[in-house]
């Protein structure tokens, strides 16, 4: 695979297992999903100048790479151990990231695909026969969510189980009574 648009192509003897655009038409990140070759690269002048962006990763394949859109030091790749993540992806220079494993819930299992909804900020990981999982990885701000499991009114005493469906907390306030005192500081109050 030849990718050339200047002066410093990248030539590899692999597959490109995917390509994700920045914040630009010219800012893209390119995976590969070979052993024996470097498998993370990125340009942000249109392919003019390439960085390997390999960093510490193992020698495996890279099948999906995913920049946060809020924060382009902060990168996903799927690959055949898991998820990976670096939060010093040294945007548009050549130094050298240090990646990690991102594995909570998921194990050590291969991993094709990210996608990214930015309505909440949610990233879904395809895995090859273990299905999806999702993650708040990319999510900053705390946006409060619960459910409940009582919908009926009573005129005496109901027990109701608060579940917390918040993104990013790590800490409770409620006021189940409406009254301006908090009554809970658990995670799911009954």
């Amino acid at each position: 695979t030849r990718i050339d648009n200047g002066t410093t192509p990248i030539t590899t003897a692999g597959w490109v297992s995917s390509i994700d655009i920045g914040a630009n038409d010219d800012h893209i990140l390119v995976t590969y999903s070979n052993y024996g070759v470097t498998s993370v690269w990125e340009t942000t002048n249109g392919g003019t100048t390439w960085y390997s962006k390999e960093g510490n990763l193992p020698d495996m394949p890279i099948r999906w790479g995913l920049y946060n859109p809020d924060n382009r030091n902060q990168v996903l790749v799927a690959t055949e151990l898991g998820v990976w993540t670096t939060d010093d992806f040294g945007f548009g220079t050549n130094s050298v990231p240090t990646w990690g494993p991102s594995n909570v819930m998921l194990a050590n299992t291969r991993c094709d695909m990210l996608k990214y909804r930015a309505a909440d900020k949610m990233v879904v990981v395809a895995t090859h026969g273990r299905g999806l999982f999702t993650s708040d990885i990319f999510a900053t701000a705390v946006v409060a969510d619960f459910v409940i499991d009582q919908t009926t009114s009573c005129t005496g005493s109901l027990t109701v189980n608060f579940t917390d469906g918040s993104l990013n907390a790590n800490s409770w306030a409620w006021d189940v009574n409406n009254d301006g005192t908090t009554d809970y500081t658990t995670r799911n109050p009954t």
